[in-house]
């Protein structure tokens, strides 16, 4: 389990902090943290210090990784992350100038907090005229705010060692304060997979933490049965490691090659859809068209090779997990029928584990 944690980041668990707030009256949004996340195609997410000002970014989805690759976000105001989307997302051909069909360049916003209809209204207009000044004809949308449904469930993703009764509960400070945290930590990671592969092993360790947290509290005899009984655990916990590296991450996987096969593909097409809608009304030939509707056949073909990958790898995880979780439940179950005290320190060991822990070999 140290193996990918060591290869991606230092796992850091934190403790939960809440974030002082300052309010402000009339028709400016208060000066508090917020999260802000734009949707094209690529979706993105940005958190926002009480200035208004990025300090984390990250992709919703593989898409929002090739936005984010190209460019720095970070120390920007809300309103210039957006241009910064903006220029992004035309230079790579999500965003097209020119004849567009209908449904396409709809840029969609949302804010959190109370004020987020005040933070849309106070970059609308810039924005709007932005996107004149590029000769982009483009919607600005804003649409529902992010309520804590929202946080909830990507705190879900990003802690899944925490319960969802104790992700409820949090605040909306504890809440923004957490995904912010675990944004910064993931935030060299330039797939899905490999954040997802991550929070999964930051899982492993969290558990693994809890057992020794357990250990600590037993007496001499029974940490060294603890200890026996983990064998088969932690073996599993190796081998579920080495299958999601070698079938998720390594960079020669079947899943990763798809990926870049994908990513090429989409980047090909957009720019040359771009390409073409930018020409004047007539220009465009058959043959220009034919070679479109060809690259957008190489993208469907390479989009399915990715899923197909991704499906083959996550069949032989998912039953590698059902073997950890059965071996989990057995030493769970070995290690209380040890010492009846030994229950009482499980029960209590999640509120313990709140400090750093070194996964790094």
């Amino acid at each position: 389990m140290k193996k990918i944690l060591s290869l991606i980041l230092a796992l850091t668990l934190f403790s939960l902090s809440c974030v002082l707030l300052v309010s402000c009256g009339g028709n400016t949004p208060k000066k508090e943290p917020s999260v802000m996340t734009l949707s094209l195609n690529p979706e993105v997410e940005f958190v926002l210090d009480e200035n208004g000002v990025v300090v984390s970014a990250n992709a919703l989805n593989e898409e929002g990784n090739l936005v984010l690759n190209a460019g720095v976000f970070v120390g920007k105001t809300n309103e210039e992350a957006v241009k910064l989307f903006i220029d992004i997302t035309k230079d790579t051909g999500f965003l097209v100038s020119g004849s567009v069909e209908a449904g396409e360049n709809n840029i969609k916003v949302a804010f959190s907090g109370e004020d987020a209809e005040k933070r849309y209204d106070a970059i609308k207009k810039n924005v709007t005229d932005y996107l004149d000044t590029k000769g982009i004809t483009a919607g600005f949308e804003n649409v529902a705010a992010l309520t804590d449904a929202y946080f909830d469930e990507q705190l879900a993703k990003c802690l899944p060692y925490l319960d969802e009764a104790k992700i409820t509960a949090m605040s909306y400070e504890e809440k923004l304060e957490a995904l912010k945290a675990s944004r910064e930590e993931t935030a060299k990671l330039t797939s899905e997979e490999l954040k997802n592969a991550y929070y999964e092993a930051k899982e492993l360790a969290y558990e693994k933490a809890k057992l020794e947290y357990v250990k600590e509290k037993a007496n001499i005899i029974t940490a060294a049965m603890i200890d026996s009984a983990s064998v088969t655990y932690f073996n599993l916990c190796d081998s579920l490691e080495k299958l999601r590296y070698d079938s998720l991450i390594k960079e020669d996987s079947l899943y990763q090659v798809a990926l870049a096969e994908f990513r090429r593909a989409k980047v090909e097409f957009l720019n040359y859809r771009a390409y073409v809608a930018g020409l004047p009304e007539g220009e465009t030939t058959e043959a220009m068209t034919a070679h479109l509707d060809a690259l957008e056949e190489v993208l469907n073909g390479a989009e399915q090779s990715l899923a197909n990958a991704y499906a083959m790898a996550n069949a032989a995880i998912d039953e590698g997990k059902k073997q950890l979780d059965s071996a989990y439940a057995t030493l769970i179950s070995t290690i209380k029928s040890i010492d009846s005290s030994v229950a009482a320190s499980l029960d209590e060991a999640s509120d313990h584990i709140t400090t750093g822990l070194d996964t790094v070999t």
